[in-house]
Order: C-alpha cells, then sequence, then structure tokens
C-alpha cells in the first residue's frame, strides 16, 4: 500500500491540485492529511482523491464540524 502523506494545505486549491495529481502519477491508495485543512471546500477538493483519506484536525482548522460533515473520519491528534 501506498500512503500519500500532506499537511497544512491551508485552502490552497493549487497546492491540493498538484498533490492529488501527483498521489495519482505514483499510484497512492490512501490519502493522509496531518491537518490544516482550514476550510471545509479544502476539504472537498481532497475528497476527489480515489483512495481512502484519513486525517487529523490541525490548529488552524475552526471549522471542525463541517470538515467532519465531509469527512466523518477526521480525528483530533
Amino acid at each position: 500500500m501506498k500512503l500519500g502523506i500532506l499537511s497544512d494545505s491551508h485552502d490552497n486549491l493549487p497546492f491540493i491540485a498538484k498533490a492529488l495529481a501527483l498521489f495519482e502519477r505514483e499510484g497512492v491508495d490512501c490519502l493522509v492529511h496531518a491537518g490544516d485543512y482550514v476550510a471545509p471546500f479544502a476539504m472537498r477538493a481532497l475528497l476527489k482523491f480515489k483512495g481512502r483519506v484519513l486525517g487529523v484536525f490541525g490548529n488552524n482548522d475552526g471549522e471542525k464540524v463541517g470538515l467532519k460533515k465531509l469527512c466523518p473520519v477526521l480525528v483530533e491528534p
């Protein structure tokens, strides 16, 4: 199993798109995000990943309720 690990995306949609393209090229099976999505629209972009998505909240994730609705597997670190 190949893991794709990223963090601190901070609503940066171009960064998220580049990471997802890299993960697809490399055949990544599971995306692990170490926090700081910041807002639900960033999570929506990450959920375009075709494999499993796991993650934890970061210190800048203020909209935890909205993020958790989109990705119920998110946990506190």
